[in-house]
């Protein structure tokens, strides 16, 4: 019997995915568990494996393509059913069976070829190539023009690339020495995204940062005795930046124009603090969002936050818990960053970086004393927060992480 496959919807904001790779071919035959396809939203990346066994009888969509959720992609049966009840295209005019691919195309003009790869792409004028068979060829050093298409429309696929880099002869992939080797990259639909998104928040918001310190003794030493736990409460993987999110948290209620959102010239002020927690991945910059952080313990928000981290490494984050927030932490201080101006996530209202510890000296009861001093980045949309409601912020949050123990308590 006859079994679509669907594209997932991967939360409910996300109305279309990218379908970046096939792992199987029409008329191959697919276990249940086998890897099938890869796709991407605007945040995240996935792969989907087949839930059912038997022959991948149709391919709906190919490479490079961007699929609305909950769409027909593919159909896996038996030998010689029939497919057509579940073609998306059905019904649709001719015109728009030929655009719908258009946005993952690309036409080129053919440059002559060498007579040893000289393909059909010489005759066809003009080719379409998807941007998994545009990775590979860079990655390869071979012309993607030169491939013989055997995707949908004709379209160049990833299994072109490869086939005319084994034809290549061995000359033609050697360097040439007169020109400097560089490999060209393609931007990923999420590093697109992410970029939009910064020049945006660049452009559009008067934006301050202030800067400060504080006395990291306290935070220092009981991260000291939590490490030395040996117990299996998971208190012992408490860090540094869990103990200035849940301090962040903590402060920002009382700090509501920070604790905000503002959208179209109207502020959003929330209740309870929804902090993002910015994490750098492979795939580029991703905010997880600590959902109503003020009323979680440490040892909760310290568990949660690096089940986000993990699943936004493993790229199989729900889209859902990449929005929502309404102030983000972002950590350089592992990289030894001292000060800098992040940029605010929009449409919220601050940011606060976190810097490394560095060494400083201060008069305490008279003497001159050494003490480790961590350094804070708060930026923040001055449309929305004035520079010395900031500064109360940044002095009521130092004066927070140097009591530590003591907010613990309350």
């Amino acid at each position: 019997m006859a079994t679509p496959i669907i594209m997932p919807k991967q939360g409910q904001s996300v109305e279309s995915c990218i379908l970046t790779a096939w792992f199987k071919e029409a008329g191959e035959y697919v276990e249940a568990g086998d890897l099938l396809f890869a796709y991407e939203t605007d945040k995240t990346a996935f792969d989907e494996e087949a839930a059912v066994s038997g022959i991948l009888l149709e391919r709906f969509f190919e490479e490079g393509d961007e699929v609305p959720v909950l769409t027909t992609i593919a159909v896996i049966g038996e030998a010689g059913e029939d497919t057509s009840e579940f073609n998306p295209h059905a019904g649709q005019p001719e015109a728009a069976k030929e655009q719908a691919p258009a946005p993952a195309a690309e036409p080129v003009q053919v440059a002559p070829a060498p007579a040893a790869v000289q393909l059909q792409g010489q005759a066809r004028g003009q080719i379409k190539v998807s941007p998994r068979a545009r990775r590979v060829a860079a990655e390869l050093g071979v012309d993607y023009k030169h491939a013989a298409p055997t995707g949908a429309e004709g379209r160049v696929v990833s299994q072109d690339i490869l086939a005319l880099a084994a034809a290549r002869p061995a000359e033609a992939a050697a360097p040439r020495l007169e020109q400097p080797e560089y490999r060209e990259v393609e931007p990923s639909r999420q590093r697109k995204l992410i970029g939009e998104r910064m020049a945006a928040s660049a452009s559009e918001v008067p934006r301050v940062t202030l800067n400060t310190s504080f006395d990291a003794t306290e935070i220092m030493a009981l991260r000291k005795k939590l490490k030395a736990d040996q117990s299996e409460t998971g208190l012992a993987g408490i860090t540094l930046n869990d103990m200035v999110i849940y301090a962040v948290s903590r402060t920002l209620p009382g700090y509501p124009e920070l604790n905000a959102n503002l959208i179209d010239g109207k502020m959003r002020i929330f209740k309870n603090a929804h902090v993002g927690v910015a994490v750098d991945t492979e795939r580029g910059l991703m905010v997880p969002t600590l959902f109503d952080a003020n009323r979680k313990s440490l040892l909760e928000s310290s568990r949660e936050v690096k089940s986000m981290i993990q699943q936004c490494y493993d790229g199989n984050i729900n889209p859902d818990y990449l929005q929502g927030g309404t102030f983000t932490v972002t950590n350089l201080g592992s990289l030894g960053i001292e000060s800098f101006s992040p940029i605010i996530n929009l449409p919220q209202t601050g940011i606060l970086g976190v810097n490394t510890i560095e060494w400083k000296i201060k008069q305490k009861d008279g003497e001159f004393i050494h003490y480790p001093a961590m350094g804070l980045s708060l930026t923040f949309d001055h449309r929305a927060v004035d520079g010395a409601y900031g500064a109360r912020f940044l002095q009521e949050l130092t004066a927070q992480l140097e009591a530590f123990s003591l907010l613990l308590c309350v």
